[in-house]
């Protein structure tokens, strides 16, 4: 005969005064209860037992996605300040050296420029009118003194022509120098962006296929998660439990029958329960150590029950 895994016919106690059963269900309940209390008891015990030690598993490969995520944005992050910092040194080197020399050229172009204005200043007043006018009608003294005035004029202008002219010079080898430094300049720059934009291009390519992959490797996990929920049987699960704990007393017990008292039985039997005068008839000594017995074990039964309903 089969037996009938439920509750209600796998835990009854051959004795009225016997809670083992009851204890069982209790302790079982109080489990049940405490499972609600905290999500990690929660995994511990037995519905969903199966499930959620697949969700722990499949949740350490996720926080281990992380960390490998993690750890990879870290390497991303230095490797990109190394390149970033190549970049900005290798950067500041050319600016600095165009600076230098087009601080150089505005130098000379600033020269050249006071230069010019000085040589025209003095072409100009060297050539007037009033410095180069016939002085014949003069005497020979102050014809002396125009003579020399515009001997020094000219003297000053030539000077002056002459300094314009090496600023030019200088100014142009001042710019020669300059505009190749600058088209040095303008060639690294243009390998430093290139470098610069395939770099991170490749970065955030990497980083795009790392972030698929661990949103791949999230999914499978869940999905492994899903699988272990659809094996979860709350039915096995109660049968599985009933085996392993059931008191194997599938009824309730019923009272017992009225029994005599010890005196009404002597009574009926007087000569085959004789016992010398003084002393207790032997079946009413042991009677009476049975119902004392009985009396403790009640006591400690209920203190027992007492104490488990705490």
């Amino acid at each position: 005969m089969t037996t009938n895994l439920s509750f209600e016919h796998c835990f009854w106690d051959e004795k009225i005064n016997e809670t083992n059963g009851f204890s069982i269900l209790n302790n079982k309940m109080k489990e049940s209860e405490g499972m609600c209390k905290s999500y990690s008891e929660f995994l511990e015990h037995r519905l969903l037992k199966d499930s959620f030690a697949v969700l722990k598993s499949e949740t350490e490969k996720i926080c281990q996605h992380h960390a490998d995520y993690s750890e990879s944005l870290r390497e991303s992050s230095r490797r990109m300040k190394e390149f970033y910092g190549d970049y900005r040194r290798k950067r500041k080197l050319e600016k600095d050296k165009v600076q230098e020399y087009h601080a150089k050229a505005v130098t000379e172009y600033d020269r050249a420029i006071k230069t010019k204005d000085d040589y025209h200043t003095k072409k100009i007043i060297s050539d007037s009118p009033e410095n180069n006018s016939s002085c014949d009608n003069l005497n020979p003294e102050k014809q002396g003194k125009i003579h020399e005035k515009r001997d020094k004029l000219k003297r000053e202008a030539d000077a002056a022509e002459s300094k314009y002219r090496t600023c030019l010079v200088d100014l142009d080898k001042a710019l020669t120098k300059w505009g190749k430094v600058y088209h040095e300049m303008c060639s690294k720059a243009e390998r430093l962006e290139k470098s610069r934009i395939i770099y991170i291009r490749n970065e955030i390519w990497a980083y795009a296929n790392f972030e698929s992959l661990r949103n791949v490797e999230i999914d499978k996990s869940c999905e492994e998660v899903r699988k272990s929920l659809e094996k979860c049987d709350e039915e096995e699960d109660i049968r599985k439990f009933i085996k392993e704990n059931t008191t194997g007393i599938t009824t309730q017990p019923k009272a017992p029958p009225f029994e005599s008292s010890p005196s009404e039985r002597s009574a009926s039997n007087p000569i085959d329960n004789y016992e010398p005068e003084g002393h207790l008839p032997n079946y009413q000594q042991s009677q009476e150590e049975k119902m004392r017995e009985q009396y403790l074990e009640r006591q400690n039964k209920e203190f027992s029950w007492t104490a488990k309903e705490d």
